[in-house]
Parts: C-alpha cells; sequence; structure tokens
C-alpha cells in the first residue's frame, strides 16, 4: 500500500520577506489500534503540543470505512498511524473521505516473513519489527512536524534502547529452546514464537491443535489470552502437554510502559512453559528407558 503522507507547513512562515518562526500548533495523532497507540504514545511522550488518541476497538476488522464511531475523532486529527502492511483494511476510503489527514504507515518497510503473516502480520508481537515501527515514526515526524523533531528523536531513541534491551533478553530466555517445536493457535502466539526462534506449527482450533500436537509430538500449545479458559483445559487435558497463554496486546493500560511490561509477560510465560515441557520430555524418556 502506497504511504499517503501530507506534509503540512508546521514550522515557518514567510513575512516581509524573512522567515519567522512560529508556535507550533497543537497537533493530534490517532492510532489505528491499542500497539500502534503505545508506539506513537512513547514516540510523543511529554512534548507540547502533541495529543495522542486511538480509535476505538474493531477498526481494524472494517473493510469498507473507518468505524462510525470513529469519524468524528478522524476529523479533528492531523494524521491517522496505522501499521499497514495491509492490516487495517479501511485505510483507502478513510484518505478519500479524509483528504487533508495525514495517513502515516509504519509497517511499509517492515519484512513479512510468510504469507498468513502478510495477511495478518501481527507486527507487534515481534519486537525486532517494533524496533522498525518506532524508527519509521521517528524518520516521518523528523520531516512531517518538524519544530519538535528533536523531542521525537530522542524519545524514539530512549525507547528503541528499551526495546532493544527487551530483545536480547528473549535472546538470552530462548536460546536454550531454539528450534523446540510447538503449536500455535493463533497468529499472535505463532509471530511471538517465531520471535523467540522456536519451531511454529499453526492450527486453526483447538481440536486440530490437539490433533496436531499427537502427530508432530510438538512439546508444548500456545494460545490466545482471549481463548476460552475451559478449551485451553481441554487442550491441556488431550494432549498432556503445557499450554502457554500469550496476550496479544489486543488492549490495557493507558501508559508508555504497558508494551514492555506486557511483553515481558509473555516472555516469562513463555520461558516456564518451555522449562515444563522440557522437564516433562526427560521425564517421560527416563521412564521409558
Amino acid at each position: 500500500m502506497k504511504t499517503r503522507l501530507l506534509f503540512a507547513p508546521l514550522a515557518v512562515a514567510l513575512s516581509g520577506g524573512l522567515l519567522h518562526a512560529q508556535p507550533a500548533p497543537t497537533l493530534r495523532f490517532v492510532a489505528t489500534s491499542y500497539p500502534v497507540y503505545l508506539t506513537v504514545l512513547n514516540v510523543a511522550w511529554e512534548i507540547p503540543g502533541v495529543e495522542v488518541s486511538c480509535l476505538p476497538p474493531g477498526a481494524l476488522a472494517q473493510r469498507h470505512g473507518a468505524p462510525p464511531a470513529a469519524a468524528s475523532i478522524l476529523a479533528r486529527a492531523d494524521a491517522l498511524v496505522a501499521h499497514g502492511a495491509g492490516l487495517e483494511l479501511f485505510l483507502d476510503e478513510t484518505a478519500i473521505r479524509f483528504p487533508n489527514l495525514a495517513i502515516i504507515e509504519l509497517a511499509e518497510k517492515v519484512a513479512r516473513p510468510g504469507k498468513e503473516e502478510e495477511r495478518l502480520p501481527w507486527i507487534w508481537m515481534s519486537v525486532s519489527d517494533t524496533i522498525k515501527e518506532v524508527r519509521r515514526l521517528r524518520a516521518v515526524l523528523k520531516k512531517f512536524d518538524r519544530p519538535r523533531r528533536e523531542g521525537y528523536a530522542l524519545n524514539a531513541e530512549r525507547y528503541v534502547a528499551r526495546l532493544e534491551a527487551l530483545r536480547d533478553r528473549m535472546k538470552g530466555a530462548f536460546d536454550p529452546f531454539r528450534k523446540l517445536r510447538v503449536v500455535a493457535l493463533d497468529g499472535a502466539s505463532a509471530r511471538f514464537a517465531r520471535e523467540a526462534r522456536l519451531e511454529v506449527v499453526t492450527a486453526a482450533s483447538p481440536d486440530e491443535a490437539i490433533a496436531v500436537v499427537k502427530q508432530t509430538n510438538a512439546r508444548l500449545v500456545l494460545v490466545d489470552l482471549r481463548l476460552r479458559e475451559e478449551e485451553a483445559r481441554r487442550i491441556a487435558r488431550e494432549t498432556r502437554r503445557p499450554v502457554c497463554v500469550i496476550d496479544p496486546l489486543s488492549g490495557g493500560p493507558d501508559h508508555p510502559d504497558a508494551y514492555l511490561q506486557i511483553m515481558e509477560e509473555n516472555l516469562k510465560s513463555l520461558r516456564s512453559a518451555l522449562q515444563q515441557a522440557t522437564r516433562r520430555s526427560r521425564n517421560r524418556r527416563g521412564r521409558g528407558s
């Protein structure tokens, strides 16, 4: 999808042949989803005159224009920040309906590793791709809002440093389990498991997940936080494998640290499940010898 970016004259005005700096006007960013909101919130954190909000839940599911509840929000916005990569289905019609709205697509230059993920990328479940999105936003805002470019750059650098530290912790936590086979019941869990460099087999339903475990001897099953608890228990009971619940960041705290905190919890949950799966496997081998 082509990036639609309108560069407004936010920085300066000409008067009498001289260039005079003007006070930076209030700038309103609207994010298409909670993960995008957290990225923008961090890059714009505590910068005077910048407001950040998020579209109502369910916006990503709309195929024909943004949800009605979002119309009044977009009418007042200066820029809509999206993942892009075909994830938000309403961007083209939004660009037509709101011609003065800048649309910033963060994932334009982020690699998409597989056909399924091209259709539903779950980009935010990869810390590496989230870092790329932060850097992309920093580069765009450097031109889009010149008066505040130094503030954006400083915030982005700080946030990237914290994301890189999280990525390094993930690498250390998951290195002992590289290539271990797991079954993922949803796109978010699959993307997170691939970030952990596990061998991922996907399943479309609990029944399929149970069958795949039996066919492939996968060590554990990853499920979305939104899966019903009784279904997760059934998978664990019928497969005799640990079930790891992953938070897909469909919502959460209105705080700049939320992404780091949620992904840290996902890290701990997956590491604990992998350790449990490894112990069970050793015990089974011990009983069989």
